[in-house]
């Protein structure tokens, strides 16, 4: 993950609401080690950008999920 990459998905992890260090931590690990999610939490960085907050409500809820050790959303292109 380029250092680019990982601002920008702080920057949308603030802008949902997700403060917890523990969370952030998380997320940005899944993102490091998982090609995956780190294209779909940049795809939802881009997103809430394009359409505000609301449309982010549901990646708030997979974030939930994924601080419960629920993995995202895979993709056929996934390398991990």
């Amino acid at each position: 993950m380029t250092a680019d990459e990982e601002k920008q998905i702080r920057h949308w992890l603030r802008r949902i609401g997700e403060t917890n260090p523990e969370a952030v931590a998380e997320v940005l690990n899944r993102c490091r080690e998982n090609g995956n999610a780190r294209l779909w939490c940049l795809t939802q960085a881009a997103t809430a950008a394009e359409v505000g907050i609301p449309a982010a409500n549901r990646a708030r809820q997979v974030l939930r999920g994924l601080s419960r050790r629920v993995p995202l959303p895979r993709h056929a292109n996934d390398d991990a």
